[in-house]
């Protein structure tokens, strides 16, 4: 993933002409409508010729099924359909090597770890257990990790080889599972034991124990840590701090998945944590995390974080009324939605306050949906929603504006539960849209149509 705008020196931004979108595939009766979940989980996929390419894996609503069916779609025609058979529940995460894991209810009802390549027929039960539910928690080595409770009391960890299905018990944990998560390829997991006394627990590869993640101080031990988010580089929760007997504040926590990268930010240099309030939303911005709902006046500051005190502070001048997100930012930069008084406007950012400008202006009190756009590798573009409309941006005023020829894309207008996603793959730029009044489906642009020349299906 490359930055929108790579450097502030810059004056020559990529080109946003492209292709006209056209569509990829209509989906059949009986998955249209505005039910569909489409949250594209980039990967590989192996074609039916057996190549391996780059895939998305995705969920939709099976009205017959009356379950959330996993397809993938390489960007092309045939390679976009269903994936397995068995309704997905519960968590996925992609394969390193090709494929995705999922969690899905099997024929007698129990819930199960299942694998697929992409191929239709390619559909793997990987766990068998016939009275503990089996929770899929991270990818550790292309083997995935799951847990299943073990009483009311505690959680086993469980290794399952990918190829084989063979389980290996990693660790049991006292308390029942909370979030996990995964950051510099560690999966992390919180265990709640209903009082004070939470533990973070990181699961390494290589072959290496699982070690335990200290609370900063003034703590001696973890308080409820929550509404946890994390990208390739850091994750961010809220939890409580006992500052006194009485003076209990959730505050700010960060890691980098080490004991020694563990921090609670304090960016006034005190004692005192960045508050949060209950609705704190974080969004991965590369090696930093922006983050929605603090409690610092004025509240509706977007924050930036990298885990330290110094790296800690207000993105912006003066306080929005409204903002959101508009991309992954993985990439280490985004494009905000940013509303103030009657007007709304986009802007970019690469995390920095020098690094902060405006784009252009967009209707009043629009959004993007959160997290759903993507960077395009190589060519410094992003594609993203505002409401139900595909915009492109390079980083430049002149650079960013809506797509000609864009269907009206699934949104429901709410940016911290969207109804789909964006996603790049190779060539194509792919995403979800009306293909007519009542019909559903996906819809492509060439990225590359100069030099592809529509030899490509």
């Amino acid at each position: 993933m490359v930055v929108l705008y790579s450097s502030l020196a810059m004056h020559a931004y990529a080109s946003t002409a492209v292709a006209p979108p056209e569509v990829l595939t209509v989906f059949p009766a009986e998955y249209t409508g505005h039910n569909n979940s489409l949250w594209f989980s980039a990967g590989r996929t192996r074609s039916g010729q057996g190549s391996i390419v780059a895939g998305a894996y995705f969920s939709i609503r099976s009205e017959s099924q009356q379950s959330n069916i996993v397809w993938v779609t390489d960007g092309t025609p045939s390679g976009t359909h269903p994936a397995a058979s068995h309704g997905e529940q519960g968590n996925r995460a992609v394969s390193p090597d090709v494929g995705l894991f999922f969690t899905a209810h099997d024929d007698n009802g129990a819930l199960q770890l299942f694998s697929t390549d992409g191929r239709e027929v390619s559909e793997r039960q990987l766990t068998h257990t016939a009275i503990r539910e089996s929770w899929l928690r991270g990818v550790l080595d292309g083997d995935p990790l799951i847990t299943r409770s073990i009483g009311s009391t505690n959680t086993a960890v469980i290794r399952i080889n990918a190829a084989s299905g063979e389980e290996s018990e990693i660790q049991v944990i006292t308390g029942t599972s909370g979030e996990w998560f995964t950051v510099n390829q560690r999966v992390l997991g919180v265990s709640q034991s209903g009082v004070v006394g939470d533990h973070i627990t990181a699961f390494l590869g290589g072959g290496q124990s699982p070690v335990d993640v200290p609370v900063p101080a003034p703590n001696t031990a973890w308080d409820y840590p929550h509404r946890i988010a994390s990208n390739s580089r850091v994750a961010c929760a809220k939890a409580y701090t006992h500052h006194g007997p009485t003076v209990i504040i959730p505050e700010l926590y960060c890691t980098d998945g080490t004991p020694a990268g563990t921090h609670r930010p304090s960016p006034a240099g005190g004692q005192l944590g960045l508050a949060l309030r209950d609705d704190v939303t974080f969004y991965g911005l590369g090696s930093r995390m922006l983050i929605a709902n603090t409690r610092v006046t004025p509240q509706e500051m977007p924050w930036v974080t990298d885990g330290t005190d110094v790296g800690t502070y207000p993105l912006l001048e003066s306080s929005p009324d409204f903002w959101s997100t508009c991309t992954d930012g993985e990439s280490g930069s985004t494009v905000l939605a940013i509303s103030r008084n009657t007007e709304t406007m986009l802007w970019y950012t690469d995390g920095s306050r020098i690094g902060t400008r405006p784009l252009i202006s967009i209707p009043a009190q629009a959004a993007c949906p959160g997290l759903l756009g993507t960077s395009v590798p190589g060519s410094g573009l992003a594609y993203f929603f505002v409401d139900s409309t595909l915009y492109a941006s390079d980083g430049s005023p002149d650079g960013t504006h809506a797509v000609d020829g864009a269907p009206a894309v699934f949104s429901n207008g709410d940016p911290y539960y969207p109804l789909q996603g964006i996603v790049v793959l190779g060539r194509w730029l792919v995403f979800a849209g009306k293909v007519s009044a009542t019909e559903d489906g996906l819809w492509r642009i060439d990225l590359d149509p100069l030099f592809s020349s529509g030899m490509d299906e």
